[in-house]
């Protein structure tokens, strides 16, 4: 019951995250790592791996309510899932820390943007019924952000997706996220496994049991929870409401570079 404060901390990053379609790992690695003093990369997998639970009910709810773009879904798996496996493959060899200190700097400077798109324009943006052709390399490049930091995919795809959707239903643009964001978290928990991993996650068993009791309950409930949020959102409201996540998120980035 020492770590029962996880369930309310669960349901709320799981929230934001489905409802902004951008990762909550970002926001679990500072718990694991700080919070609750596990090693960096056993931190780093519990993130993506507890992010598949929230995301995978995120899924779920989006799939049950209709508030999935399939066609983007289809159009950046392939680039998000190799670009994941790659990530996670270079993460032992790159500097994490310095590429977290820049990404959270893009990830805070893309927030402003989006906020401040959203104060001065007078309507949302008009959808074409013709859709534009996809960037591919925003996918990959969304895949080696989580596989690398164990965060991003969402921060990539999220305003890209908005953009690129038909759907006059900016939710739906939010619910192919979260499922890119799935998969993608899912490619990097299996790329990163080895045998050092493996050893650490076994000597870490009996506090990662612990912690999961009330954490993956947490999650599933705010899986469900965020996409209905994200529903009573119109284009504009919603872009603005990521671009303030991406604000928050850029700051934790940069204090998880910092330590």
């Amino acid at each position: 019951m020492e770590v029962i404060w996880l369930l309310p901390i669960g349901v709320a990053v799981a929230s934001v995250a489905m409802s902004s379609g951008i990762a909550g790992s970002n926001f679990w690695i500072p718990i694991y790592l700080l919070g609750m003093g596990l090693e960096p990369r056993v931190a780093f997998w519990m993130s993506l791996l507890t992010m598949l639970f929230g995301s995978g009910s995120g899924v779920a709810r989006n799939f049950r309510a209709g508030t999935l773009d399939l066609d983007l879904i289809r159009r950046y798996l392939p680039g998000v899932g190799a670009g994941a496996v790659l990530g996670a493959v270079l993460s032992t060899y790159l500097p994490v820390r310095s590429l977290l200190a820049a990404f959270g700097v893009f990830a805070a400077a893309y927030g402003v943007s989006l906020l401040h798109e959203t104060v001065v324009a007078r309507q949302p943006p008009e959808t074409s019924n013709a859709p534009p052709p996809a960037k591919t390399w925003k996918g990959l490049l969304a895949g080696l952000a989580q596989g690398i930091l164990a965060t991003g995919s969402g921060v990539v795809l999220l305003p890209e997706l908005l953009g690129q959707s038909r759907s006059s239903r900016p939710a739906k643009a939010v619910g192919a996220s979260v499922a890119l964001v799935f998969a993608a978290s899912l490619a990097a928990v299996l790329a990163r496994i080895d045998r050092t991993l493996f050893r650490a996650l076994v000597d870490h068993r009996a506090e990662i049991f612990a912690m999961a009791l009330f954490v993956v309950p947490g999650v599933v409930v705010g899986g469900q929870l965020g996409p209905r949020l994200a529903a009573r959102l119109s284009r504009r409201l919603l872009r603005g409401y990521v671009g303030g996540v991406l604000v928050v998120v850029g700051g934790a980035i940069l204090l998880r570079a910092l330590h």
